[in-house]
């Protein structure tokens, strides 16, 4: 008697930890959607793309208006999935080319970004916004110019997990530190899929791979 009450004590502890341990992921979680909706997209990333979209005017009239129909399908997609756990990785690779074109024409061939996505992949889930603070971060803190471009890769790995990878050369003066957007997707994969993301840096490269979600 004595061995199944202590039994039921020990299961009764591990189920309240368990809980415990969910409100916590929870309120993580919370706290890590805040942090996005708060960082969505900065204010010097709109402050610029409008100062290109009034230079380009009166200089390509064409090239003007598919800027502003880029600009408008970046900020059609925040509206429409911030309050979403999950998105196709269709919809945010649509939405991943719209955003690196608008950097594109600032930075011209000086920015290069590879998609390498299989067909069987993109209707796995991953996080809204996750890859645009991995691009927007390998932007923000390397130099991107004519003697050292800028080269970002997007490929699946071992169909797990999608990668996001960079060369490093960073600012001589740099910018905040990416930890704050590193950790919080950190917490909402923690939360989303029990599983966590992978971070490797060398002196040549930084990478980070996300989980694919798969929803049956």
């Amino acid at each position: 008697m004595s061995m199944i009450l202590y039994e039921m004590g020990y299961f009764f502890e591990r189920w309240k930890a368990s809980l415990l341990e969910t409100e916590k992921l929870k309120t993580q979680h919370m706290q890590a959607q805040l942090e996005t909706l708060k960082n969505q997209l900065s204010p010097h990333f709109l402050f610029n793309s409008l100062n290109t979209l009034i230079s380009l005017i009166p200089e390509d009239a064409q090239l003007a208006t598919r800027f502003a129909e880029e600009l408008s399908r970046v900020y059609r997609y925040i509206l429409q999935n911030q309050g979403r756990e999950l998105v196709s990785l269709r919809t945010e690779l649509a939405f991943i080319r719209s955003y690196v074109f608008l950097h594109g024409i600032r930075f011209g061939n000086n920015l290069q970004v590879d998609y390498q996505i299989e067909e069987k992949y993109l209707d796995d889930q991953i996080a809204p916004l996750t890859l645009q603070m991995l691009v927007e971060n390998a932007i923000k803190h390397n130099v991107v110019s004519v003697s050292k471009p800028l080269y970002i890769q997007i490929y699946i790995d071992n169909g797990q997990s999608i990668v996001v990878k960079n060369n490093l050369q960073r600012k001589n003066f740099l910018p905040e530190s990416t930890k704050i957007g590193l950790e919080n997707i950190r917490q909402r994969y923690q939360l989303l899929s029990h599983q966590t993301i992978d971070v490797i840096a060398t002196a040549q490269n930084f990478m980070v791979a996300l989980p694919l979600i798969r929803v049956s």
